[in-house]
């Protein structure tokens, strides 16, 4: 009998280990987005995340502890500091990657941070940690002015080079600094940047603080600053200045009018929009405003379906109320179908839920302040891990929430 009970007891291990592999892949979900995605188990970090109203982040990237909030540390750049951080993305492959407008460049985590002051494994847009330049070395394949977001869908990886007017597209996701993209968007060839380059159209970008986001067979940029618009791809990019197929928050690709009052058909610069479960959604910031599609329009200048913000789609005043925003940057969806809303000049992070059907929707849960009337720069008083000052943009993956914390040159982990 001894002989039998050790294969039996492999033989049911390997049965239970089997079954665990599965349960492990069949809970993944698609993890194709990096802003707005979802996809890492549960199961891989021991609890799935949930929002709590001011809550406490757990751990701080780009300062040494949860009080500390300048620029660079105070010192020179390194693989530790931030300046002016923009965008933060988590990939389903696992890496965690923070855009910064300061130093522009884009500091790559091969895993998430599990401590305080974590260095960046290596870094994209400059040759070293310590260089900051703007286009160092010269406008290239390789060179960038301001980071912000990058996405990946599985198949292609996309970079925002804000500054340069452009999105630069790789075939995989890059693996070093010296990586060069395949392809980019909004620019003829890598040797220029000009803002609507040869005018504006379904070829150009005059982005400022464009973002993007790839699912479902679309990439999503934003192009706020110049032309006030979203433009949506369909993947993949096989070519230099690729034309978008379908403009939202304009009448046409030519137009970039500014236009006041709005309607549901028009944006006053638009950022962090994503794609979540075939619902699109465009924080309009400059209109105090989110905007929902029930799904991806097919003509130029369709107009939402829902506005978050207000109860309809001509007002654009700003409020502090859990029914209110002032100039929300950005948007993310968890795989429980709760909405993040990073809710830039009121400080904080909203949280819904499930994504609202009806004009004006209450949030359930803010981060960043004791409770949905208050908004002040750090709660009034010092930065701390409860704490926000100008929040850009927001990820999440089943066991955290990334902020960016921007004017305290960090980012946050919950």
């Amino acid at each position: 009998m001894w002989h039998v009970r050790p294969r039996l007891f492999i033989l049911i291990t390997l049965i239970l280990l089997q079954g665990c592999v599965v349960s492990l892949i069949s809970s993944r979900g698609p993890g194709s987005k990096a802003s707005g995605g979802s996809g890492l188990s549960s199961s891989s970090c021991g609890a799935s995340f949930g929002p709590s109203t001011g809550m406490a982040a757990s751990v701080v990237i780009g300062q040494p502890t949860m009080t500390a909030n300048s620029a660079n540390q105070g010192g020179s750049p390194s693989a530790q500091t931030l300046d002016t951080p923009d965008g933060v993305s988590w990939l389903s492959t696992g890496q965690l990657i923070i855009g910064e407008y300061g130093n522009n460049r884009y500091l790559v985590y091969n895993n998430v941070p599990e401590t305080n002051n974590s260095p960046a494994d290596w870094v994209w847009g400059q040759p070293n940690f310590s260089t900051v330049t703007l286009n160092t070395g010269g406008l290239s394949a390789t060179s960038l002015a301001k980071g912000r977001n990058v996405a990946w869908n599985g198949a292609q990886f996309f970079m925002s080079d804000m500054d340069n007017n452009r999105v630069l597209v790789f075939n995989s996701i890059p693996t070093s600094s010296l990586q060069a993209p395949a392809y980019v968007i909004g620019q003829p060839n890598f040797t220029s940047n000009a803002g609507n380059n040869g005018g504006i159209s379904a070829n150009t970008l005059a982005s400022g603080f464009g973002s993007v986001s790839a699912d479902n067979g679309y990439l999503i940029v934003t192009d706020p600053s110049g032309n006030l618009r979203t433009l949506i791809y369909r993947l993949p990019i096989t070519s230099n200045m690729p034309a978008a197929d379908l403009v939202l928050g304009q009448p046409n690709m030519t137009s970039n009018s500014w236009i006041h009052p709005p309607t549901a058909s028009l944006t006053d610069e638009p950022t962090g929009a994503i794609i979540s479960n075939g619902k699109l959604l465009i924080p309009d910031r400059n209109n105090n405003r989110v905007l929902i599609y029930n799904s991806i329009p097919s003509s130029n200048g369709s107009p939402a379906d829902v506005v978050i913000g207000h109860n309809d789609f001509i007002s654009d005043s700003s409020g502090a109320g859990a029914n209110q925003l002032a100039q929300p940057h950005s948007v993310a969806v968890d795989s429980s179908g709760r909405l993040y809303i990073a809710d830039t000049l009121n400080n904080r992070i909203l949280v819904y839920n499930s994504i609202p059907t009806s004009n004006g929707a209450s949030a359930n849960y803010v981060i960043g302040q004791p409770d949905m009337s208050s908004s002040s720069v750090n709660q009034g008083g010092s930065a701390s891990a409860y704490t926000l000052n100008r929040p850009t943009l927001v990820d999440v993956n089943d066991c955290h929430l990334f902020v960016v914390d921007q004017q305290n040159h960090r980012v946050l982990i919950y």
